[in-house]
């Protein structure tokens, strides 16, 4: 019997499948900003590994930490984690995460003056994320926006698309 059978903590226990709900993550956070056609294959490399197709090669900004930061919030959602031990979990399993945490790092230092305009339109409009210049906010901030884009989306949705990227390898949304 397939993984994707299993209860929903069996299944995201299962290092192949996990890697296939972290690259839906990525997939669906992309969509909900960039509406192009875009898919997402898994792989294995001594671990399951993943990537979208074609690679995005968008400028850093904060639409691209949302989609940098996607599959870390989409693999530990079940776990129901709250940003500061999504942000630990990102930071310290650099085996899972290592090439969306180096591009995270990059991004923070690359968007800093958009970050402070973002700032003042959250406090004017009365929203607080902390301080979102700095990390410590930014990363709550980023936090929320994929746990919305995701609820929006559907969990039950996104699990549909993992099966079907573990059971083929490639899906297309």
């Amino acid at each position: 019997m397939s993984v994707t059978h299993y209860a929903l903590h069996l299944r995201m226990n299962h290092q192949k499948y996990r890697a296939a709900f972290h690259e839906v993550g990525h997939l669906v956070m992309l969509k909900s900003w960039r509406p192009d056609k875009s898919n997402v294959a898994i792989y294995y490399d001594g671990l399951w590994c993943g990537e979208i197709l074609p690679p995005p090669n968008y400028p850093h900004s904060i639409d691209v930490a949302k989609v940098i930061v996607a599959g870390v919030v989409a693999e530990t959602c079940y776990e129901q984690l709250n940003a500061k031990e999504v942000r630990r979990v990102f930071e310290s399993d650099f085996r899972s995460f290592g090439g969306d945490w180096k591009n995270y790092k990059k991004n923070l230092k690359a968007t800093k003056p958009e970050r402070i305009a973002l700032s003042e339109m959250l406090l004017n409009e009365g929203r607080y994320y902390g301080d979102v210049v700095e990390d410590s906010g930014y990363f709550p901030y980023i936090h929320s926006a994929c746990m919305a884009t995701f609820q929006h989306f559907g969990e039950h949705k996104m699990h549909l698309l993992a099966k079907a990227l573990y059971l083929n390898g490639k899906v297309i949304l």
